[in-house]
């Protein structure tokens, strides 16, 4: 509806109703308190009005009382009016709000009354509301609508100081000795601050609870509750290993049956620290971090907060992490909490033999290295072939940069099946896995040793090919090369990568 149909609503109810159009009657007119002979009955806030109510005529009607302040006296004194509702109602209506935390005391000649300002909760809290990790602090500020009396607001306040859930669970302890104080604010309408200061810090691993109350004289009621907690000593927060994670409670003790997974595809337990760790040694990491049974080759690598545990852990035994205290700290040199003789257990999958080339083309010095690049695990021995090839061959070019994968156990193309010439051009895909499927009898095709057998984890290697080159081309001959390698427990798939020996200098040796 638009204002002006707005206005000519107005206007019609007025005209059908003049008795009513001459005053506003509010919606609980002439309903009276039977029991009561004034309201409220304990709390003013904002603008509420007072009303008394006589048991007979004492007004002329509606409207204004000349004489209210004799029939309904307010003390301390407070600007505002007095309106007869009726001739048995009185009533007085503030010209400002109530101040908050403040005491009125209403009378007429049929009794009184003291009335209390409700508090408003606080606008703001600096830290904010809920802030974490707060570095320890003494002060704090509160903002509040309007101004209050600082020796009534100090009533109004309880502090409490307890600890955060997992760091402790001693009692909480009140804190009564503070200071108040208001800070400036520019004008009046500005919401009124405080600032907040403890005798002591509060240290870390603490939350600060802030209470507010309802009113004087009704402190138990609680109105508003704030918190600001501290940020957490500096200690040991969780243990992880694969997708399995463990949060540590100082002195306890996790069952055989609770041992973390760490999975089987190479992962390592991963301590966790709720800040990083400054300067760690692998002497301080021994005395915090003990394994049952011992790991060999034990080492570390530092990530920000995490630390990742090396070493030649072996699959399917059953590790036990025992933490002790040690002489760790972190960047702002506080000390490491002790973990309290703390266990848990972990185990690490079988994990799946693997082995594959790092890049698809290589190029080779027939008369300096000729290693290819080779990334496994598990595997003690490899089947390798060695194809010469036409380095022309369109078929065979572009060769993809990662390597061509076949299934041998596949049939290669028929007579008739040949890729056509036409198709010969940019070959790819299936049509450069045919091009592999009919190459004839490999000039190499042996099973040769890796330096995996007693490697725990992942290894990058390099596979010479120099013997296995010299034996069929020749010492220090330039060719281009297809080498295939297939695991032998693996599937019947064999990956080849081109390679070319040449025999330019690649190389430069300074002296």
């Amino acid at each position: 509806m638009t204002r002006i149909s707005h206005l000519v609503l107005a206007s019609f109810l007025a005209m059908a109703f003049p008795a009513e159009a001459a005053g506003y009657r509010p919606a609980d007119a002439g309903q009276r308190a039977e029991r009561a002979h004034l309201l409220p009955e304990q709390f003013l806030r904002g603008y509420d009005p007072v009303t008394a109510y006589f048991d007979s005529d004492e007004g002329p009607g509606r409207g204004d009382a000349d004489d209210g302040p004799k029939r309904l006296s307010i003390a301390p004194s407070w600007p505002g009016a007095w309106f007869w509702v009726d001739r048995r109602t009185l009533q007085f209506r503030p010209a400002e709000p109530w101040p908050a935390l403040a005491r009125f005391q209403v009378a007429t000649r049929l009794g009184k009354r003291v009335l209390t300002t409700m508090m408003s909760a606080p606008s703001g809290l600096s830290p904010p509301d809920g802030s974490q990790d707060l570095r320890p602090f003494r002060s704090f500020s509160m903002a509040f609508p309007q101004a209050l009396p600082v020796a009534s607001l100090r009533k109004m306040l309880a502090l409490e100081v307890r600890d955060l859930p997992g760091f402790g669970d001693a009692r909480p302890v009140a804190i009564t000795r503070f200071t108040l104080a208001p800070l400036p604010r520019r004008t009046q309408r500005d919401p009124a601050a405080y600032a907040v200061t403890l005798d002591e810090d509060v240290p870390e691993g603490k939350q600060l609870v802030v209470r507010v109350s309802l009113a004087l004289g009704d402190e138990g009621t609680v109105l508003w509750t704030g918190r600001l907690a501290t940020q957490p000593p500096f200690h040991l927060a969780r243990v992880r290993c694969g997708a399995g994670e463990s949060a540590l409670m100082p002195g306890g003790a996790a069952p055989r049956d609770a041992a973390l997974a760490c999975g089987n595809r190479g992962e390592r337990p991963e301590l966790v620290f709720s800040a990083p760790p400054a300067e760690l040694t692998l002497s301080q990491l021994k005395q915090l971090a003990r394994l049952e049974p011992s790991v060999p080759d034990l080492s570390f690598q530092a990530q920000g907060a995490r630390v990742l545990l090396r070493g030649r852990f072996l699959p399917d035994v059953l590790y036990r992490l025992r933490l002790a205290a040690s002489p760790i700290r972190d960047e702002a040199g506080r000390a490491l909490r002790d973990p309290g003789d703390t266990s848990l257990f972990f185990y690490l999958g079988a994990r799946s033999p693997f082995l594959r080339f790092a890049q698809g083309t290589a190029i080779l010095e027939a008369n300096g290295p000729r290693s290819l690049p080779l990334v496994g695990y598990g595997d003690a021995r490899a089947d390798v072939r060695v194809y010469r090839i036409d380095p022309l061959h369109p078929g065979l070019w572009p060769f993809p940069s990662g390597g061509v994968t076949v299934d041998e156990d596949g049939a290669p193309p028929f007579p008739g099946e040949e890729p056509a010439d036409a198709e010969l051009e940019g070959a790819a895909g299936s049509q450069l896995r045919s091009h592999l499927r009919l190459l004839g009898s490999p000039l190499v095709s042996r099973v040769v040793t890796l330096p995996l057998e007693r490697r725990a984890g992942t290894t990058r290697f390099g596979l010479d090919l120099a013997p296995l080159l010299e034996s069929v081309a020749g010492k220090g001959r330039p060719g281009t090369y297809l080498v295939g390698l297939r695991r032998l427990a693996g599937p019947s798939r064999r990956t080849y990568v081109r390679v070319q020996v040449t025999n330019l200098s690649l190389t430069g040796v300074e002296e």
